[in-house]
Formats: structure tokens, sequence, C-alpha cells
């Protein structure tokens, strides 16, 4: 499954992914790249837990920890901090 960031929020590492199914996912990415908003990811965003998620965009592996699945856009700014 694939998702664009819409948010990041470079303080805590937690960003807002917009799904393709049209859900946002809350994910905090711990390691593996530098993340930018409007970035594409793929792998599995509808589920919590640690993952490896694939950054489309930059061509590169990353350690995410996903928060939250079907978050409204309210939720997902709660999340984020911002």
């Amino acid at each position: 499954m694939k998702g664009q960031i819409v948010a990041y929020n470079a303080r805590n590492g937690m960003g807002a992914v917009h799904v393709e199914d049209d859900s946002i996912s809350v994910v905090e990415f711990i390691g593996g790249c530098e993340i930018e908003k409007n970035d594409v990811v793929q792998g599995d965003l509808r589920q919590d837990g640690c993952f490896e998620l694939y950054n489309v965009t930059q061509g590169q592996l990353m350690v995410v920890s996903i928060e939250a699945t079907d978050c409204s856009t309210q939720t997902a700014r709660r999340l984020l901090q911002i």
C-alpha cells in the first residue's frame, strides 16, 4: 500500500501519511532516511507496530512505528503535536 507524507514534525519525528485508501496513518519515523513532506512511502500502513517502509521518493528503506491508523485530520494534528 502506498501513501504520501502530508505533515511532518521534525521535533518529535512524527508524520501523517495520507494512505491510498483515503485514510490517515500517524507514523513515528525511527531511522533509515530523511523524511520530507510529499514523499511517497510504501508498505503496511494499516497496522499498528514497528515495520520497515520503503520511501519511494528517496529510494530508501526506513524503520517506523505506526502509532495510529484511520485518523481524522484533527486526531493526526494532535498526535503530531502541531
